[in-house]
């Protein structure tokens, strides 16, 4: 990269169609440049100012990691939102057929443990309320709890499995539930707290993410008066949905697998640029 007279600053200026690009300006009045970011062009323009990069060099790569997380997030809640306004059209209409999900499914408790089983590693991982990101991935890699405790082979969480919290303080996280992947190495199951829904059929996944769920689980969480709000198996296994078409179906649960895989995709790879951010900013100081 050329040098450029004093004042100047560090330009990153991304797009979809751009990306990663970044060049230094010593006049930015002529050419108009500003900070900006448009989340409708998914582009942005970021300023560093070329004296503070010229103290610190290793500053030349962090405008474009910065601009790639700018960009990827709108993109993220886009998918987001496409994802849901799916769902909401195809499976929370007024189709003829009915699901039950005590028809497809099962319920399998949680672990229940005590503070003495816990240990710090090589043993079974138990996911807790924490571990759930509601209508995604479970996180079984942060905040995770390994137990010395043996458990079923029922209770081993399994790819496909729907983890639900079932039991909290804060009765707005009751209801929330994620979806296992199966790609964990360790033993891995769920605390007395959670639930897993575990089914064959494919669509089931999606019904949790419904306007319909969410209102079961509202109304059946209404008339309790414990200090925990709680759900038990039954709540979850009674719970019908109307389906469309097998056809209909079958390519909602295509489109939405298409949406997921990008959501994830999209998620990693910003999580990867802000790890990056966050070494290069720490090398500054070494």
């Amino acid at each position: 990269m050329n040098s450029a007279p004093s004042p100047g600053y560090i330009i990153a200026s991304l797009s979809n169609k751009n990306v990663g690009k970044y060049f230094i300006s010593s006049d930015l009045s002529k050419k108009g440049y500003k900070p900006s970011f448009d989340s409708v062009t998914a582009s942005c323009t970021l300023l560093f100012p070329l004296e503070i990069v010229t103290i610190f060099p290793i500053l030349y790569s962090i405008p474009c990691m910065v601009a790639n997380i700018l960009l990827l997030i709108p993109l993220i809640r886009e998918h987001k939102f496409n994802r849901c306004a799916i769902i909401e059209k195809v499976l929370n209409g007024n189709n003829a057929n009915n699901l039950r999900l005590g028809d497809v499914g099962s319920y399998i408790r949680g672990l229940t443990y005590s503070s003495d089983d816990v240990v710090e590693y090589n043993s079974t991982l138990v996911m807790r309320s924490n571990n759930i990101v509601n209508g995604s991935l479970l996180d079984y890699q942060n905040n995770v709890v390994s137990v010395n405790k043996q458990i079923s082979q029922e209770q081993q969480l399994q790819d496909g499995d729907i983890i639900i919290c079932m039991a909290n303080g804060s009765s707005a996280l009751v209801g929330k539930s994620s979806f296992y992947d199966g790609k964990c190495i360790s033993p891995i199951t769920v605390g007395a707290f959670c639930g897993i829904y575990r089914s064959k059929t494919a669509i089931t996944k999606w019904l949790f993410q419904t306007n319909r769920y969410r209102r079961y689980i509202w109304n059946s969480l209404q008339g309790g008066n414990g200090a925990i709000a709680n759900l038990n198996s039954e709540d979850i296994l009674r719970m019908s949905f109307p389906l469309p078409d097998k056809q209909t179906a079958e390519r909602c649960i295509k489109l939405l697998s298409s949406l997921e895989s990008l959501i994830e995709s999209n998620i990693s790879l910003c999580s990867k640029f802000f790890q990056q951010k966050e070494y290069l900013l720490r090398q500054m100081f070494i």
